[in-house]
């Protein structure tokens, strides 16, 4: 009988191939149904399925690399570091169009990276050429810093120690945007947080995709949190998934 781990090892090897045929195909359905299977998965072999497509050694359109970095909400619960390391690849990557850039900084950002990691992005703020990523960076890094002291601590400082090296130019709306922010509410015993990500077009004031989570907290202990996102798997009819 097959141990657990085997069967999740063939369960996401299958998919990986069925996507594989569907890359083949340019199958723009099938490829976003796989892409969707995989990432409710959240196992690491499925990062490794990925990382080809997200890193430019297979070919696949902009969307569907946003859409692998957008699926991987589950895995970055479980395993941010993994996650992170793939994202900063691909955030740095300069063949990479600036709304897949941008939602890879979103993401490096929401796996709780090290001072050292955030600094960086701060910096290359002065001389990224993109004005979406950019803004992206930009606007996280800042509204991070702006969240009250108390919550994520380490993750505040961190953000705080790199807003001085952020470029000061002021960013539009339609450029993409990453915001967080922290209320406490009338009782004092609650607070509410909340996280807003756009990835914004060059052409158009609705973005790209958008991202957004919220979250109670009461006496410290986190509440289960509500998400919504117009760059998910929902758009995918998975009855379009035949054979």
């Amino acid at each position: 009988m097959l141990c657990f781990q085997t069967r999740v090892d063939r369960y996401v090897d299958y998919y990986a191939y069925r996507l594989k045929k569907a890359v083949e195909k340019e199958d723009s359905v099938r490829i976003q149904t796989y892409i969707a299977i995989l990432g409710n998965i959240a196992h690491p072999r499925v990062l490794k399925t990925f990382e080809p497509y997200l890193e430019g050694e297979k070919t696949v359109t902009p969307y569907q690399r946003r859409l692998m970095l957008a699926v991987l909400n589950n895995m970055l619960e479980v395993n941010p570091k993994l996650v992170r390391a793939t994202a900063y690849r691909v955030y740095q990557s300069a063949s990479e169009d600036g709304a897949t850039r941008s939602l890879a900084a979103f993401t490096v950002m929401r796996t709780n990276p090290p001072a050292s990691m955030i600094q960086r992005m701060a910096e290359s703020t002065q001389f990224e050429q993109n004005e979406q990523v950019r803004s992206a960076v930009k606007t996280i890094v800042e509204s991070t810093a702006n969240l009250k002291a108390g919550e994520d601590w380490e993750k505040i400082a961190n953000a705080r120690a790199a807003v001085k090296n952020l470029n000061g130019t002021r960013t539009s709306m339609h450029f993409s945007q990453g915001l967080r922010y922290s209320k406490d509410l009338e009782d004092m015993q609650t607070a509410l947080h909340g996280a807003l990500y756009t990835v914004g077009k060059e052409d158009s004031l609705l973005p790209h995709s958008l991202f957004a989570k919220f979250q109670k907290t009461f006496n410290g202990i986190k509440m289960p949190s509500s998400s919504v996102s117009t760059t998910s798997y929902y758009f995918v009819s998975l009855s379009a998934l035949k054979t």
